[in-house]
């Protein structure tokens, strides 16, 4: 899942599954009800996420953020998936959240 309020997502699906991008109320935004969407920009989660997938290179979706929900990255359930992903939050909200300010 990634939290509200993150401003950089990079996902990147190391293997030939197709990936989803949903938020928290089962509304898919990418790749949902059964469907696999052509590469483009989606908006969703109050940002814009751009969906890359070409021929022999690995499945992307990455955003400048900020989001403005919660969204989960489902993927399909091979064995053998390896996912990276690299999230940066807002500082600030990240030191609230450890406690370290109110």
């Amino acid at each position: 899942m990634i939290f509200c309020e993150v401003v950089y997502v990079n996902y990147i699906n190391t293997f030939n599954d197709v990936s989803a991008l949903k938020n928290t109320s089962d509304f898919f935004y990418i790749n949902g009800d059964w469907r696999v969407d052509w590469p483009r920009m989606f908006p969703a989660a109050g940002t814009v996420f751009n969906y890359e997938r070409l021929d022999g290179q690995p499945e992307t979706i990455h955003s400048l953020g900020p989001t403005t929900e919660d969204v989960v990255f489902m993927v399909s359930q091979s064995t053998s998936i390896l996912v990276f992903w690299a999230i940066f939050l807002n500082l600030i909200k990240l030191l609230q959240w450890i406690g370290k300010i109110s």
